[in-house]
């Protein structure tokens, strides 16, 4: 499957949610092995869990990605696997919470808002059907005056590379 994502460097609050009662909130616990991502996602709504793994291709704006879902317990024993090595090979934890928000055409806003070591850092995502829709689109107003810049192009702000590297000079 290719995935199709556009990136921005944000500043982001709660606030910028403010009177937005449809979006969601999910808490993400990520790590890599290689190019290989394990993920787990908790929905804050509804309680539930989901442990993924996804391995995704080169690219920026457009990238082929592959992904499962794993029973918790692989989760759990890479998870604990990742703490006891800590070797740059594996690289950082990343937690982080993303906030989701429908927008016309079928469209869905993600904000990652990074904690722990990514403090600070809050990256605003929005996937597309295709390159063109990608190419075309134009962020709502309401999100527009919290864009520091877009860095759908700047691999540095790949989750993948954060990991490794940490956050960009």
């Amino acid at each position: 499957m290719k995935e199709i994502e556009r990136k921005w460097k944000i500043k982001f609050c709660a606030e910028t949610f403010a009177g937005k009662t449809h979006y969601e909130r999910l808490d993400v616990i990520q790590f890599y092995i290689g190019r290989i991502r394990i993920r787990k996602i908790y929905y804050i709504r509804t309680g539930e869990e989901k442990y993924t793994l996804t391995i995704k291709g080169d690219g920026t704006l457009s990238r082929e990605e592959f992904e499962v879902e794993i029973p918790e317990e692989i989760f759990e024993r890479m998870h604990d696997d990742h703490r006891i090595s800590s070797s740059r090979y594996f690289g950082r934890i990343i937690k982080k919470y993303i906030y989701t928000y429908p927008i016309e055409d079928n469209l869905l806003l993600e904000i990652h808002t990074f904690i722990g070591e990514h403090m600070g850092l809050s990256i605003l995502e929005c996937e597309f059907p295709d390159e063109e829709t990608a190419n075309d689109f134009e962020l709502p107003e309401w999100i527009r005056e919290h864009v520091i810049e877009e860095v759908t192009e700047d691999e540095r702000y790949q989750n993948k590379n954060l990991a490794v590297n940490g956050l960009p000079d």
